[in-house]
């Protein structure tokens, strides 16, 4: 079934007081499975993980094999939304890049 798959979308948020936590070890777990089965089917997609991104959770997913990474609250929430989103963006590519 995943050779027809553009891409795969893990939400992470559980809702707790109307506010999104991240469940680290489900995403994580799920996403490096991913990315195994992507490397060993010599497959091409997008792997995104939803719900409780932020620089550090970002960076976590990045090293787990995540690829697109959906903000909300993290962005949305900052004073300046610019810098948080070239915060954001830093933490994932140096994630990858060690």
């Amino acid at each position: 079934m995943t050779e027809k798959v553009r891409a795969a979308l893990k939400s992470s948020g559980r809702l707790a007081l109307d506010e999104k936590e991240f469940s680290v070890f489900d995403s994580l777990s799920w996403t490096e499975a991913l990315k195994r089965d992507v490397y060993k089917r010599q497959l091409s997609y997008r792997i995104s993980v939803d719900g409780g991104i932020n620089e550090e959770t970002g960076a976590d997913c990045a090293r787990a094999g995540a690829d697109t990474f959906v903000a909300g609250t993290s962005l949305f929430g900052a004073t300046d939304m610019k810098s948080a989103v070239t915060q954001l963006r830093r933490s994932v590519s140096e994630a990858v890049a060690h």
